[in-house]
This record gives structure tokens, sequence and C-alpha cells, in this order.
């Protein structure tokens, strides 16, 4: 639920404040496992409750700042219908999509453990991290770039455009060496 309040503040171009409620959750489940390891607390119970209690506090910011989504005016029936059809036909391919990336990945790494051990699954586990901390990169530059694209007028995008594709290809190119 804190996710699409994510997406939100960023489609908003509210980054401030979606930086804001993502530093708030990660300061909080920070402080929570510090406590938890000063006082020797191992159980992985304990994490996961101090896990929940940074989200729903993140939650509850997020519901905060988008109290006008959450507390609107309610629209027509017909109205409502029609786009809760809409965004269950989107939601539906979308998670269809998620579920086959899992699955292929899933399926590629008990193909892998099973023919060819636990060294070549470290190694392509290794891979797989590593593609996507810079997936994550990528989606973060894009979190940036998106509102300034949007700033900038129609006959300078273009212009803009290349200037920036300079910049990302060398560097996504010069890590990739």
């Amino acid at each position: 639920v804190s996710a699409f309040f994510w997406f939100v503040l960023q489609s908003t171009n509210r980054i401030k404040e979606y930086a804001v409620v993502i530093t708030i959750d990660k300061v909080i489940f920070l402080l929570l496992v510090i406590f938890l390891l000063l006082f020797h607390i191992q159980d992985f119970k304990h994490f996961i409750i101090a896990d929940i209690i940074s989200k729903v506090f993140s939650l509850s910011i997020c519901i905060f700042l988008g109290r006008e989504l959450v507390f609107g005016k309610l629209s027509s029936l017909k109205v409502s219908f029609g786009e809760l059809f809409s965004n269950m036909s989107v939601g539906i391919k979308l998670m269809l999509a998620n579920i086959s990336s899992m699955l292929i990945l899933g399926v590629g790494r008990y193909i892998i453990d099973y023919k060819w051990g636990v060294k070549a699954f470290g190694q392509f586990s290794l891979t797989l991290s590593i593609v996507s901390m810079v997936l994550l990169f990528i989606n973060a530059t894009s979190v940036v770039l998106f509102p300034a694209l949007r700033r900038v007028s129609p006959n300078q995008l273009a212009k803009t455009y290349v200037s920036i594709k300079v910049v990302l290809v060398t560097i996504l190119f010069s890590s990739l060496i």
C-alpha cells in the first residue's frame, strides 16, 4: 500500500516528500534494528515486527500526505466501475509480467543448482544481484530525471535528451567495463 503512495508522490512531482517518506521508513527500521542488536535480541520475528512498524509509520505519513486521495469525494458508480475495470486490466497484465519474471528467474536458479551445483548457483545469484543493483540505479536515475524532463520546453527536449543520453551511456558503459 505504501508503494502506491510512493508512486503517486513520484508521478505528481512531489519528490521531496517521497524522499522524506522513504528516509523516515529506513531510519525507523535502522533504529529499531540497532535497538534489537544492542539488547542482543536475535529472534527473526522481532526484526520482522521492526520492519512492519517502520512500514506502518511510513504508510501513515503517506496517508497524511495523500489524504485527498484517501478521503476524497465519491464519484458515481458508473465512473467508479469503469475506473475499476481499467485499473484491473492494467494491474492483471503487470501482475502476470511480475510473476513471469519471478518464475523465469526461479526456474533458472533451480536448474542451475540442480545441474551445476552450488558454486555455479552462487555465481549466477551474484550476477543477478549485480544486475538488480544496476536496474535499481537506473530506476533511481529516472526518478530524478523524470521531473526535470517534464519542466523542459518541447523545443529543447531533443537537445536535452542527447546530452542526458551521452552522460548516461558513458556512465553505464564505464560501469560495465
